[in-house]
C-alpha cells in the first residue's frame, strides 16, 4: 500500500475522495504546458472541468457533498488543508483578481506524475513532451522540499 492510500483508506467515501483528488490531481498535471505558459490553472477551469465530470460547486454531490469543503481556496478545503492542492491568488491579462490551483507539497511528495500519462494516453511517455518538463520541474521540487524537511528536523534537535 501506497502513502497516499494510507491516508484514503478503503471505505467508499474515502475511495470516492480519493479518486477525485487522483483526478483532479491528474488534470492539473496535462493541463500544464511550457509553450503556453501554463503552469497553474484558474479556479474557473477547474470548475469547468469538474462540471464535464458531472459535479457542481453550486449544489450538494450525493458522493462528494459539498465540494467547496474539499476544494476551493481557503486553507480550511479537505485537499488544502492535507497539503495536496495548493492555491495562490493571480491576475489574468484583464487584470482581474482570480484563484490558480496546483500541485501541493504533499502531492509532490506521494504522487507519481509520470504515471497519469501511461492512465490518460499509453505506455509512450515520450510522447508527454510537455509533462516530461513538469516532471522534472515536480522532481526538483520534491527535492528541495526533502532538503528543506531534513534541515528543518535538523534545526529542531
Amino acid at each position: 500500500m501506497n502513502q497516499f492510500e494510507e491516508i484514503y483508506p478503503f471505505d467508499t467515501s474515502a475511495q470516492a475522495k480519493r479518486g477525485l483528488l487522483s483526478v483532479i490531481l491528474m488534470f492539473i498535471f496535462v493541463s500544464k504546458s511550457r509553450k503556453s505558459s501554463v503552469d497553474r490553472i484558474t479556479e474557473t477551469v477547474l470548475q469547468s472541468f469538474l462540471s464535464g465530470l458531472g459535479l457542481c460547486y453550486d449544489k450538494p454531490d450525493p458522493v462528494f457533498g459539498d465540494l467547496r469543503k474539499l476544494i476551493s481556496p481557503t486553507p480550511s478545503a479537505e485537499f488544502i488543508y492535507e497539503g495536496y492542492i495548493s492555491f495562490a491568488k493571480a491576475t489574468d491579462r484583464s487584470e482581474t483578481q482570480v484563484y490558480t490551483y496546483d500541485w501541493g507539497p504533499r502531492a509532490l511528495l506521494v504522487c507519481e506524475p509520470m504515471s497519469f500519462c501511461t492512465i490518460v494516453k499509453d505506455d509512450d511517455v515520450e510522447l508527454w513532451v510537455d509533462q516530461q518538463e513538469t516532471v522534472k520541474l515536480t522532481e526538483n521540487k520534491k527535492h528541495q522540499i526533502s532538503l528543506d524537511s531534513e534541515q528543518y528536523m535538523r534545526g529542531r534537535r
